[in-house]
């Protein structure tokens, strides 16, 4: 978490989630090249959107919502790929987390 990484791996050990955050890093990237944590294009579920529409991917989103259960709910956008999907997640309007999910 404090490299605002984290990882899920299934009964056979084998990757199958990445979880990441944004976070105050000092600098160091542990990325090669630009860090994706970052992910400046999209910076908002409307740039999600357009990004998957604009190239015909498939993609779910959902604005914030109250729950009186949970509380808000996040807006978030989920976009799926031939053996994946990255799911999106904003708070008050900033992306918060970004998750890399194999598919089955």
């Amino acid at each position: 978490p404090e490299m605002g990484l984290e990882f899920l791996f299934d009964v056979n050990q084998n990757l199958r989630t990445v979880f990441m955050s944004p976070v105050d890093h000092s600098g160091y990237n542990p990325f090669e090249g630009e860090d994706p944590r970052l992910a400046l294009e999209f910076s908002s579920a409307a740039n999600v959107v357009t990004y998957a529409r604009e190239r015909h991917l498939e993609f779910k989103h959902q604005e914030t919502q109250n729950d009186s259960f949970f509380g808000v709910i996040p807006e978030w956008v989920k976009v799926m790929y031939e053996s994946y999907s990255v799911h999106y997640s904003f708070r008050d309007g900033k992306l918060d987390l970004v998750t890399l999910q194999a598919l089955s």
